[in-house]
């Protein structure tokens, strides 16, 4: 599986790449994409209490084959 690098993910994540992870799950055939997160999860001011909406922009993403 190619990993996509961080800087192609700056602009649909809307953040600066040295803040994006990419970490390789082989066995799991997956790729976790780490961003920080805006407010303390689970706080008053937290709209998106699994972080899962703000990867909604990847979710169509192709990163084929190895």
């Amino acid at each position: 599986m190619r990993l996509p690098q961080p800087a192609l993910l700056r602009h649909p994540l809307r953040h600066r790449s040295q803040n994006i992870l990419v970490v390789d799950h082989p066995l799991a055939l997956a790729v976790k994409v780490s961003l920080p997160r805006p407010t303390v999860q689970g706080g008053p001011h937290d709209s998106d209490c699994y972080a899962g909406r703000q990867y909604a922009s990847l979710m169509d993403m192709d990163i084929g084959p190895a």
